[in-house]
């Protein structure tokens, strides 16, 4: 029984990453930007700018990709 249990949880964390890789990737694939719709149509460069620097949406996909999972483990 012991064994099956732990058989479960270990598949458990393998759904859990490719669930996570999805939601990840298609919010990647998404053609609006996140950072105007966030700020809205008035938002100014400079504020846009900001804004992305402070998500780290400068950063590489796989350092979002950290970023992401960090916050998500947090409840952020």
């Amino acid at each position: 029984m012991t064994a099956f249990i732990l058989r479960r949880l270990g598949g458990l964390v393998f759904v859990i990453f490719g669930v996570s890789l999805l939601t990840f990737f298609l919010a990647q694939l998404v053609p609006a930007d996140p950072v105007a719709a966030a700020l809205g149509s008035n938002a100014r460069d400079a504020q846009i700018e900001a804004y992305r620097l402070q998500l780290g949406l400068d950063q590489p996909v796989a350092v979002q990709y950290g970023i992401y999972m960090s916050r998500l483990v947090r409840g952020d």
